[in-house]
């Protein structure tokens, strides 16, 4: 649920402010549990009417007897014969210790109905006095009714959840779903004709990638800098979602520092010492395992910059296409105590990998292995190229100018086996203008050549200061 902290990117990609800001405004610091009011939410009324909530496993006695979950484990295993009790234990730890007056809890029916949210007022008690149902806690209930998730914000089928990390589809579920306003206009299919506009390589290739997507569900764009993978990535994501939905891409960038900490979970300081938080990932993760019938993609720039076993940790494995499902699930390093996490199947990731950088050598062959990989060129000599700089009135004999000369240069580049080759070629992104840039002729096109490739060709031949000024005069001749 929670994406990339500080909004919105330039790219359009949303991060979580939002969705957290909103959390902390209705919440503060309280938690929020769902809650299933029994088999069929048989004790709903009861729960209403009482101001409680309450769940089974009576035969367990009072669960402050426990020191641990470990320890009701056990005896789940040893009262009920279950051989795994997994969630079970889990609910029944998180029902005495976990939760905590001041907390809210929404009660449920399955997956999909949503009967009512209130405040927990009391701490856990064992009433022996009732049939059934026996774990209590007292609750304030504010809003009771029925409301019905749509099949895409379904979710798990579970006796108690801790939903707070979940803050998108909290937001969405006290702000959509429990609100009375009509539904939004349903949002504009992303087509395949949109996505291709402005990409300068063939429709094929598209679907190639695209189903090399679905197929493995993790690819690689590769290439020099300048050929577009940014803009690829994105124009990916929206196609694969069906949509535009920044909610549903979350962008991140790795580099030297990146750690698991970042990624996946780790602590961070607070005001009390120290607490434990959810990097990135693992937040994405959760937010698509709440929507299991849309589409998420995560983006990675500068994948091939990060040491990607110690940023993935146990979920390197956990990325494969074949490895997405909760039968795979391992707890976490910093959380063992929790659910176990997998990584759901509507998750996508898409990394990008600058083959310029010259640490490319170092690419963990674990990533390879687990992703499949596309190489973007450079597109001057192409015809969409050269009718995206005549739609922006670009004069004709510039547009042969940049055609030629960089067509030249990149073929040096690539015949430079011993320096470069073609992973250093030129990107033509460098000449395509943004909707605001203005005054495309002579003057611009040079002030690229110095300020953008000038520096560019100065790190490729660092060492051959004068073959880089000879580059320079043919460009701007």
């Amino acid at each position: 649920m929670d994406k990339i902290e500080n909004g919105e990117s330039q790219d359009g990609m949303l991060s979580s402010g939002s969705a957290e800001q909103w959390y902390q405004e209705r919440f503060g610091s309280a938690r929020v549990w769902a809650l299933a009011a029994g088999p069929g939410a048989q004790h709903w009324d009861e729960f209403r009417e009482k101001g409680i909530i309450a769940i089974g496993w009576d035969e367990l006695g009072d669960l402050r007897a426990f020191d641990d979950r470990q320890d009701i484990h056990e005896r789940i295993r040893e009262v009920f014969d279950n051989p795994n009790p997994v969630m079970a234990s889990l609910a029944c730890h998180q029902f005495v210790r976990g939760m905590q007056p001041g907390d809210y809890v929404l009660a449920k029916k399955g997956g999909r109905l949503l009967l009512g949210y209130g405040v927990i007022e009391s701490d856990y008690s064992y009433d022996h006095s009732r049939p059934t149902m026996r774990h209590v806690r007292q609750v304030r209930w504010e809003q009771t009714g029925q409301w019905r998730l749509p099949k895409e914000r379904g979710i798990a089928i579970k006796t108690l959840t801790n939903f707070s990390d979940y803050k998108q589809w909290l937001r969405f579920a006290f702000q959509k779903v429990m609100d009375p306003s009509p539904p939004g206009p349903a949002p504009k299919p992303y087509t395949r004709e949109e996505a291709l506009k402005e990409l300068f390589f063939s429709g094929d290739e598209f679907d190639h990638i695209i189903g090399a997507l679905i197929r493995k569900k993790n690819v690689v764009l590769e290439g020099p800098p300048g050929v577009g993978k940014t803009f690829v990535a994105k124009r990916l994501a929206y196609r694969m979602i069906g949509y535009k939905d920044p909610e549903k891409v979350c962008m991140v960038q790795f580099h030297q520092s990146y750690a698991y900490e970042d990624f996946i979970q780790g602590y961070r300081p607070s005001e009390e010492g120290f607490e434990r938080r959810d990097g990135v990932f693992l937040s994405f993760c959760r937010e698509a395992a709440a929507n299991a019938a849309q589409r998420y993609v995560f983006i990675i720039d500068e994948v091939n910059r990060g040491n990607l076993s110690k940023i993935f940790g146990e979920l390197m494995m956990l990325i494969e296409a074949d490895k997405r499902d909760p039968e795979y699930a391992v707890p976490l390093t910093y959380a063992p105590e929790t659910e176990p996490f997998h990584v759901p199947a509507n998750l996508y990731l898409i990394g990008m990998m600058n083959t310029a950088d010259r640490s490319l050598a170092m690419v963990d062959y674990a990533l390879r292995r687990r992703f499949s990989f596309h190489r973007l060129k450079p597109a001057f000599g192409t015809d969409q190229f050269r009718n995206h700089l005549n739609d922006r009135s670009v004069d004709e004999a510039l547009v042969d100018r940049i055609v030629d000369r960089f067509s030249a240069l990149n073929e040096r580049i690539r015949e430079d086996h011993r320096n470069l080759g073609p992973g250093f070629e030129i990107g033509h992104s460098f000449f395509c203008p943004g909707d605001d840039d203005e005054g495309l002729d002579e003057s611009w096109y040079e002030a690229v050549v110095r300020q953008e490739i000038e520096p560019l060709l100065r790190e490729y031949w660092f060492d051959r200061a004068e073959h880089v000024d000879g580059e320079i005069r043919k460009l701007l001749a």
